[in-house]
């Protein structure tokens, strides 16, 4: 993943302060953007406060990762001086913090400090930091590093805009009244808790003394009568926080899901499933926290503060025991927020690695099988397993630790109630009656009180989800979105490649370069060349899916951008390599799902040559293709691939290897249909019969045009 391609010097004495400051973690997103990550976070912490979304944006990284020679580049965009060092373990002490280590050889962390021979690292990928010692750091570190440093013309800037918990639901209709509703609801169950123990008070110092059967039957009645409707208003509250609940989770992840699928194709590329689900699955929990945790974090509030008030009308002294027992367990949650914070943030992660895996390996267990590796693939899924397992219970030893805290304050808080609690009876200072009453708000505002403190920490976490989303939020959408969605003239077929150049990352070599290319309505043009040599990419920029790097592509001689991509890919057919079926029908498939046309579906699948295929099949169009089309061979799902680009009889037609797996025969049908419709089509092949049924070939080499040749010009 990373380079060293640049000359080092030898790290001297330190010649500056050491800043007290603290370097703030920041998770990568990306496979490999550990370096930018860790490049964010020392301009953080000299007072530049970018975030990395903005740095990713600003320099493009691809998969393939960042060298150290690209690091330096970046920080001196971002006024930085940058000093790469070789060093051994012995002299680590000597380097100006915070600085950049290469780690495992194909990883970037943060060295924040160093303290007793033991350097204090931030890593990227879990998003947090610890004290790794000499035995450690040989184990991870190679020997490398980079010193960063502001130079004169560095700017502080100050923090950008955070995702805010309301911006992920927008507006719910019906969802303030909802929860009006569930608030007044518990109002009602709040007053029936509260009153328990008064009347029970009243029967144990009036009714029993007086041994009043009459008082204690209106007691009993209207207890229950009282009774009765909590229950109902509990279950009516419950029906109605699940009402609330639903319409967030609904609004929250169609919002999300909406503005996910916007984004660029490049966004997608450089992450893997695993981890795309895993920050999507971050809406859950806040949604959870807003129709849950809201709600009760305002009543067991108001409990806390009516149960406490009743206290201290019967005893201020007592009542100091339950307020100490609650402000002792908000020191112990505050105290181990940041480790709980840090310890989920690593458990989501690695469950996102191993959720990757596990796809993975269900998508090639053909590949698995064929080649004997169940037992190394189970071995690679079960390293990702265990680390998974090991943050988990690393963030459940936290939350351990938290309840036994609990249990032993709630143990000690009784023992004392009840000490000093009888001392007072035996002096007078309060009945017996009062003081059952005063044990029993004690317990409840103990519970409130704890519930409430949880909530606010269960707030604070909530930054960690939000900071996933954020990722997804802060990401500008695929810029085809903001443009025309439909022409009133439909496409001729004009495409033009002016100096067209692309490059996947800022730093990475050109793939394509200076292609300069027209082709006419009607034409049939084949690109052909070694494999490598970028014509997929170019197939991927004539389809407006990627920008060019420079250069400029022009739809009926318009610029893409002024016709509209939306516009554009609604009359254009394609077939690329990685395409694939979805779950449910062949007919569901070629339509798209969007309601299908029989007559056009028979056309489709003729047009195709996989008619014959299909009408044998006993559910005929209606046939299920599978996960992915794994009920269908290889040239049957190429086919209903290429009848689903036909079905919207489009002016031009993309097909990159779209014929690979079909026979001469089948290949040679396809061709026939497709050249009848007279439309502009452009194919990329390296077989023979598909290159003689085209009358021009442009031939790609090492991202350039070497070839450009008519059928005519080949003849004479």
């Amino acid at each position: 993943m990373n380079g060293m391609t640049e000359p080092f010097a030898q790290a001297g004495p330190v010649t500056t302060l050491r800043s007290a400051k603290r370097v703030r973690p920041i998770r990568q997103s990306e496979i490999a953007e550990c370096g930018v990550a860790s490049l964010v976070m020392v301009a953080n912490y000299w007072g530049k406060n970018i975030e990395l979304s903005e740095v990713r944006q600003k320099f493009a990284v691809t998969s393939r990762g960042t060298t150290l020679a690209d690091l330096i580049k970046m920080a001196g965009a971002l006024q930085m001086s940058t000093r790469p060092v070789r060093i051994e373990l012995e002299h680590l002490h000597e380097l100006e913090f915070p600085a950049i280590l290469h780690w495992d050889m194909n990883h970037y962390v943060v060295a924040e400090r160093c303290r007793k021979g033991r350097l204090f690292i931030v890593d990227p990928q879990h998003g947090s930091g610890a004290w790794h010692d000499f035995v450690s750091l040989g184990k991870h570190f190679t020997g490398v590093a980079l010193e960063v440093e502001p130079t004169a013309g560095f700017a502080p800037e100050a923090a950008k805009r955070r995702l805010k918990l309301r911006e992920l639901w927008g507006r719910t209709h019906g969802l303030p009244s909802t929860i009006a509703q569930a608030v007044v609801l518990s109002i009602l169950l709040q007053i029936f808790v509260l009153a328990t123990p008064y009347v029970l008070q009243i029967a144990i110092d009036d009714a029993l003394p007086a041994g009043d059967n009459d008082l204690l039957a209106v007691l009993g009645l209207a207890f229950a009568a009282f009774a009765v409707l909590a229950g109902v208003a509990h279950a009516m509250r419950g029906f109605v926080l699940l009402s609330a609940g639903t319409m967030l989770s609904y609004a929250m992840s169609t919002n999300v899901a909406r503005h996910m699928l916007r984004l660029p194709i490049s966004w997608f590329e450089r992450r893997s499933v695993g981890d795309v689900l895993s920050r999507f699955q971050s809406v859950q929990p806040l949604r959870r926290l807003v129709t849950e945790g809201m709600a009760a974090a305002v009543l067991d509030g108001a409990m806390a503060a009516l149960t406490l008030g009743a206290m201290l009308i019967y005893s201020p002294s007592l009542t100091l025991i339950p307020m100490l027992s609650a402000g002792v367990y908000a020191a112990v949650r505050w105290a181990t927020l940041n480790k709980e914070k840090a310890a989920e943030g690593k458990a989501i992660a690695t469950m996102g690695r191993e959720q990757a895996v596990m796809i993975e390996t269900l998508r090639g267990v053909n590949t698995i099988r064929l080649a004997g590796h169940e037992s190394l693939r189970q071995a690679a899924w079960q390293n990702r397993l265990t680390d998974m397992l090991s943050e988990r219970y690393a963030h459940d030893k936290v939350l351990a630790t938290q309840k036994a805290a609990a249990h032993l304050l709630e143990g000690l808080e009784t023992v004392l109630v009840i000490w000093f609690g009888i001392m007072a009876a035996m002096a007078d200072a309060l009945s017996v009656g009062m003081l059952i009453a005063f044990a029993a708000w004690r317990l409840q505002f103990s519970n409130a009180a704890r519930r409430v403190i949880d909530q606010a920490t269960s707030w604070r976490l909530a930054k960690l989800h939000l900071e996933r989303l954020s990722d997804i939020a802060f990401t500008r959408e695929d810029p085809g979105f903001s443009e025309p969605e439909s022409q009133t003239e439909a496409l001729l077929g004009r495409i033009e490649l002016r100096d067209i150049g692309f490059r996947y990352g800022d730093h990475e070599p050109l793939v394509v370069k200076n292609i300069n290319l027209v082709i006419e309505p009607g034409e049939n043009v084949v690109v052909t060349g070694p494999s490598g040599s970028g014509k997929s990419t170019l197939i991927k920029i004539v389809l407006g899916l990627i920008q060019p790097t420079y250069g400029e592509l022009l739809i009926d001689g318009q610029p893409i951008a002024h016709y509209g991509r939306r516009a554009y890919r609604s009359q254009v057919g394609a077939v690329l390599q990685d395409d694939t079926l979805f779950t449910g029908s062949i007919a569901d498939n070629v339509s798209g799902f969007t309601g299908c046309d029989p007559l056009r579906l028979k056309e489709s699948l003729r047009g195709a040559s996989v008619l014959a295929d299909v009408e044998r099949m006993p559910m005929r169009e209606n046939t299920l293709v599978g996960d992915m089309g794994s009920t269908l061979s290889g040239g049957q799902k190429q086919r209903v691939l290429i009848a689903r680009a036909l079905y919207g009889r489009p002016r031009l037609l993309v097909l990159d290897e779209g014929t690979s797996h079909l026979d001469a025969n089948h290949e040679a049908e396809v061709n026939e249909t497709i050249s009848r419709l007279g439309i502009t089509r452009i194919g990329i092949a390296h077989r023979r019969e598909t290159i003689e049924a085209a009358n021009r070939v442009v031939t790609i080499s090492e991202g350039r045009l070497e070839a450009d040749l008519r059928k005519t010009d080949q003849q004479g």
